[in-house]
């Protein structure tokens, strides 16, 4: 009734294995299994399993943890809104926009994304 299952255990148990946290491994296998990878769960917030994933990640690795946070507002807008990052390291001054194929469908969106 429009409710992801959980990712399989085995598959989970497999992918964590190889050294990922067993948080980031069931995201990875959420996203390998994702019809519409691009839409996240209700309670989540990213605004896609990627972005998740990338987190969970960043997050695993103890160079990178505790820099990253999700969907940060932006002091300035992009195009008719105010313009947010995906992940931001505001202390290191980065921004990670993770975007697939479908922003750059037209030279506009490519464009349009460069911009950001």
């Amino acid at each position: 009734a429009g409710v992801e299952p959980p990712p399989p255990a085995a598959s989970v148990a497999a992918v964590a294995a190889h050294g990922l946290a067993p948080d980031v491994a069931a995201a990875y296998v959420a996203v390998a299994r994702a019809v519409r990878a691009d839409t996240p769960t209700a309670a989540s917030d990213f605004r896609s399993a990627h972005e998740e994933l990338l987190f969970g990640l960043l997050e695993s690795d103890p160079a990178t943890a505790g820099l990253f946070r999700p969907n940060v507002p932006l002091p300035f807008d992009h195009g008719q809104k105010a313009a947010e990052a995906d992940l931001l390291a505001a202390g290191r001054k980065i921004v990670v926009e993770v975007d697939g194929g479908y922003y750059h469908l037209t030279t506009t969106q490519y464009r349009r994304d460069r911009r950001k």
